[in-house]
């Protein structure tokens, strides 16, 4: 009987980072407010009410979906759950 000790050449291994799962929300770069989906961020200009309740003011003020008003700070983002965070790196911005 041979074993055989070397490891598998070719195919991934480790997953890259599109396979990760990237939070939803809003988040503040460059000066500017964008809708973060997927990994994508989408500039945000005018006041704009998500489905998961949290709404967007042109001024930077965000309410949750709890009626709780949030301020981000460059590279921070809000979750649509309400919790705050670094901006994931990778983010696609526009």
């Amino acid at each position: 009987m041979i074993a055989d000790t070397r490891e598998p050449t070719g195919g991934r291994t480790k997953p890259g980072d599109e396979d990760r799962l990237s939070p939803d929300g809003i988040a503040r770069a460059h000066g500017h407010y964008y809708y973060l989906r997927n990994g994508q961020g989408t500039m945000l200009t005018k006041r704009q009410r998500f489905m998961e309740g949290v709404t967007f003011e042109p001024s930077g003020r965000i309410m949750l979906a709890d009626g709780s008003y949030v301020h981000l700070a460059e590279g921070d983002m809000v979750t649509f759950a309400g919790d705050r965070m670094p901006m994931p790196p990778g983010t696609r911005l526009p």
